[in-house]
């Protein structure tokens, strides 16, 4: 070849290495538009979820701002994140006053917000009232087990000052819980029932040998 022509295979390998580059940064931004478009309808689902932070994840992957720039339903990501955000703010606000039934629920959106990435934990208003939430239940749990442990520390009923103060406090406790739920709620409650029945007997038993007075 002469050098005229050289020149021109040098300049043609620079073109195909422009033209190799420019495809991959094209597929790039494709692919992260696909990743978008494959978010879907937008429901609180992990499912759901889980496209959002893979379209999330790989549009910050991007390595500049003119590939960001390029990828055209990038408001689609952000609208899918501040709607995740909304629909688990509005599943918060369905909690109001705590009971034990609400553990499920105040389960799934502590599970729901810690699978969120960032951008969705920012749209989140009212992540104070489920941190709340659980500590509420948390404490009435607690007010259940406690009397469930006094009921077990009962042990085997005799006729002693020990059980029958072991019943007092167990039976005391119990009635203190507030609600219906709560003392719904003790899972050994009939072993309390049957301690204090138990005693009834044997006092019975013990009055009965008593016989003629003297």
């Amino acid at each position: 070849l002469s050098e005229e022509a050289k020149g021109y295979v040098t300049k043609l390998s620079t073109l195909t290495s422009a033209e190799s580059a420019l495809a991959t940064l094209k597929s790039n931004v494709s692919a992260v538009q696909t990743d978008i478009t494959n978010i879907g309808t937008v429901s609180l689902s992990n499912t759901v979820i889980d496209k959002a932070k893979t379209a999330r994840t790989s549009y910050n992957a991007l390595s500049t701002s003119e590939l960001k720039n390029a990828v055209s339903n990038y408001s689609t990501l952000t609208s899918a994140e501040a709607k995740l955000g909304e629909l688990l703010s509005t599943k918060i606000s369905g909690i109001s006053t705590v009971t034990l039934s609400d553990a499920t629920v105040i389960a799934d959106c502590e599970a729901f917000y810690s699978r969120f990435n960032s951008q969705m934990k920012d749209k989140v208003t009212n992540y104070s009232t489920l941190t709340a939430a659980r500590t509420e239940l948390t404490r009435l749990q607690g007010l259940v087990t406690s009397v469930e442990t006094d009921i077990t520390n009962i042990g085997t009923v005799s006729l002693t000052n020990a059980i029958i103060d072991k019943v007092k406090t167990a039976r005391t406790n119990y009635a203190a819980l507030s609600t219906t739920e709560l003392k719904n709620a003790v899972s050994n409650y009939s072993t309390l029932t049957a301690a204090e029945a138990k005693l009834g007997e044997l006092i019975s038993n013990k009055i009965g040998t008593i016989g003629t007075v003297t």
